[in-house]
């Protein structure tokens, strides 16, 4: 299932209809590089208890990341990627 970041608490309630109306086993969280972070992305993986396994960074066709948990949430609560500031 792919979700877009911005579309927040909604995104609880869009999984759980979809996930009830076809079986999906990976969810991908687009326009992450947008002001919405994807905080609704965790309730999506709440309700349907499906792991995220891509974000979507940019606006371009590669501006994939395999998803990391710990750096998600350090930029959900502000605190910024360190990791992602040494690789680059």
């Amino acid at each position: 299932m792919v979700l877009d970041a911005s579309i927040g608490q909604q995104a609880e309630s869009q999984a759980k209809a979809f996930k009830e109306a076809a079986d999906f086993g990976a969810i991908i969280i687009t326009k992450t590089d947008g002001h919405a972070h994807g905080g609704g992305a965790i309730s999506a993986v709440a309700a349907t208890h499906t792991p995220i396994v891509f974000i979507g960074t940019g606006e371009h066709m590669l501006d994939f990341e395999r998803f990391a948990p710990q750096q998600f949430v350090q930029k959900l609560l502000g605190m910024g990627d360190m990791a992602s500031l040494v690789e680059h």
